[in-house]
């Protein structure tokens, strides 16, 4: 494989505490406890899940998401483990790849 493509393929894989209100992409990656992941997982946060980011707080803390149509608070320790691929707004969608 070429390592500079594999590269490219990551780019758009953003830690969610980094994020920006209105920013949005398919959930890749939930890296934080098992006790978390767990909790994380029956609010609908599960790889393959489409999440907008509504609203950060003015310290960064907490990030309030759209996810599955509801919107559900995560607190910034939990986002960093949690990344989403902001190059695709639909998993199921090819041609949604930005």
């Amino acid at each position: 494989m070429n390592r500079d493509s594999d590269d490219t393929a990551f780019d758009h894989f953003v830690p969610l505490e980094q994020v920006n209100a209105g920013d949005q992409g398919v959930l890749v990656h939930l890296g934080t406890g098992d006790a978390t992941v767990q909790r994380l997982m029956s609010m609908g946060l599960i790889p393959g899940a489409i999440v907008k980011v509504v609203r950060v707080a003015p310290l960064g803390d907490p990030i309030m998401l759209e996810v599955a149509g509801y919107q559900v608070c995560v607190r910034r320790r939990e986002a960093i483990g949690i990344c989403i691929n902001t190059s695709v707004t639909d998993p199921l969608d090819p041609s949604s790849a930005l």
